[in-house]
């Protein structure tokens, strides 16, 4: 089969793609949406844990993880820093697939000692370090979305919250922020 087409998880907003289809009039943002959610179930399925990889190759009926080295580093093919925004990104929608996906990833992680920075889509933690990056998104998904089956992580995870923002990573202070603001369930 031969794959054609390059999809970054974190690009798929199915909460603001209905809004800008409903905004516009423009229906295309639902068949983006349905497109990117059928291939996200399916980069979901392909492991116990549920996680996605940053990047994908797609066709229009399957999908694959990209390589390592592939776009930006070696672990374009992991559960790293593009994907670690699919949980945020994922828990305010109401489609099935996408808390189908959402559950499976949460549920993955609600049995991790504590959420590391990236992961092998197979669950091997990359770097065993915390990062605001991956754990607010975290947050922001069970704070959304209670009685799951992985509220023990609104504990663990909100203890960044604690913590002054990391002056050198603006990544993570941008999610924490952006978490932050966006308010409490």
């Amino acid at each position: 089969m031969r794959y054609y087409k390059l999809m970054r998880t974190s690009d798929l907003m199915p909460t603001v793609f209905n809004q800008l289809a409903k905004d516009t009039g423009n229906q295309q943002w639902v068949s983006v949406k349905n497109q990117m959610l059928d291939r996200l179930v399916d980069l979901s399925n392909q492991h116990k844990t549920g996680l996605v990889p940053d990047f994908a190759w797609v066709t229009a009926d399957s999908a694959k993880p990209v390589g390592a080295n592939t776009i930006a580093s070696k672990y374009d093919g992991d559960y790293w820093f593009n994907a670690c925004r699919v949980p945020y990104l994922l828990s305010t929608s109401k489609d099935p697939r996408a808390k189908k996906v959402l559950n499976k990833m949460m549920k993955f992680f609600a049995k991790q000692y504590e959420v590391f920075s990236g992961y092998t889509l197979k669950g091997k933690p990359i770097l065993k370090r915390k990062n605001a990056g991956f754990s607010a998104p975290i947050f922001y998904a069970v704070n959304h979305n209670r009685n799951q089956g992985y509220d023990n992580l609104f504990n663990s995870e909100k203890s960044i919250y604690a913590q002054r923002l990391n002056q050198n990573d603006y990544y993570g202070a941008t999610l924490m922020t952006l978490v932050a603001v966006e308010g409490w369930k």
